[in-house]
């Protein structure tokens, strides 16, 4: 199962990709899955690595749900199922 095919189930939620590729690369996989006009779905470029020595995020993917409050729920280090992410949400 993958988020851009259930991206319904994430219809209240912020996705945030954080990515060290290049924006043009960023675009091109973003394009790919048909995130481009999604508007809860962002796409951020840390060419310098500050997101991983600021969230201790040294394996990738790295996932992290954080709830309405800003607080964190989960962190996954590593590939996760989106069943897994999915039971953090609060779904409505």
């Amino acid at each position: 199962m993958a988020i851009n095919k259930n991206l319904d189930k994430f219809i209240n939620t912020q996705i945030v990709f954080i990515s060290f590729e290049s924006v043009k690369e960023i675009k091109v996989f973003a394009d790919k899955y048909h995130f481009l006009d999604k508007k809860n779905v962002l796409f951020l470029s840390d060419y310098n690595s500050n997101f991983s020595e600021i969230f201790d995020a040294h394996h990738i993917p790295y996932t992290l749900i954080y709830n309405k409050h800003q607080k964190l729920v989960k962190n996954y280090k590593g590939e996760v199922k989106i069943e897994a992410i999915l039971k953090h949400l609060v779904v409505k």
